[in-house]
Formats: C-alpha cells, sequence, structure tokens
C-alpha cells in the first residue's frame, strides 16, 4: 500500500472521528443547557415557596406566643396592690 494512501485513509477517519465527537459533545452541552434552565426555574419557585413557609412559620409562632401567654396567665397569681397611703 502506499504511503500516500496510509496517510489519506489516517487522516480522513481522524477528520471524522473529531467531527463525530465534536457533534456527541454539542449535544451534551445542549442538553446540560437545558438542564441548567430547568434547574433555574426550580430554584426560583422553591424561592418563592420558601418565602410564604417563612410567612406562615412567622404567624404560627406569633399565635403561640399569644396562646401561651393566655395559658401561662390562667396559672399565675396576681395580688391586687393595696393603695399606698399618701404622705402630706
Amino acid at each position: 500500500m502506499d504511503a500516500f494512501l496510509r496517510m489519506d485513509i489516517f487522516f480522513f477517519v481522524a477528520t471524522v472521528s473529531v467531527f463525530v465527537l465534536t457533534i456527541a459533545a454539542l449535544l451534551i452541552a445542549y442538553k446540560l443547557w437545558k438542564i441548567l434552565g430547568h434547574l433555574e426555574k426550580a430554584a426560583c419557585m422553591l424561592e418563592s415557596e420558601a418565602d410564604i413557609v417563612k410567612k406562615d412559620i412567622a404567624r404560627l409562632r406569633e399565635r403561640l406566643g399569644m396562646a401561651a401567654t393566655i395559658v401561662f396567665g390562667l396559672f399565675t397569681r396576681t395580688r391586687k396592690k393595696k393603695p399606698r397611703p399618701v404622705a402630706d
């Protein structure tokens, strides 16, 4: 086999393999780009839901604090203060 024919076959195979690998890398990059876009949308949705949950928990803590104040108020003794004599 002629040396030039072997070189031509080698360069043809190398060119085709680089072309195929480039197409595969581009397809993988495109899929990753789409996945990252979906992750960004999900992160935005999670952020808005987290804000709602924070507000709900703050309201719940406020209500529990008021309920605890009422319940503990039932068990504490309150003394009536005697009026102080006024010094003249």
